[in-house]
């Protein structure tokens, strides 16, 4: 039978990385830190899998965000 608790190492890619300071809420932290340890990876290559994952969603967002922003300011500036 097949040892279902034992774990495979996740290896990511060779890149160029750049050390960098995050300042994050500490329960987010703490979200990274137990989805992390469960993959048995450190935080930053469950970011840079979660990113890779997710890039696409992640910029729709930020785009989405951004002209939510710059419409709101239209209005605003119509309103005055």
């Amino acid at each position: 039978m097949a040892d279902i608790h034992r774990s495979k190492r996740v290896h990511l890619p060779k890149r160029e990385t750049k050390k960098v300071t995050l300042t994050l809420p500490t329960d987010t932290i703490e979200l990274l830190d137990v989805c992390s340890g469960a993959m048995g990876i450190n935080r930053s290559n469950f970011l840079s899998l979660l990113i890779d994952g997710f890039y696409d969603e992640i910029i729709s967002f930020a785009k989405g965000y951004a002209i939510k922003l710059f419409e709101e300011e239209k209005e605003e500036e119509s309103e005055e």
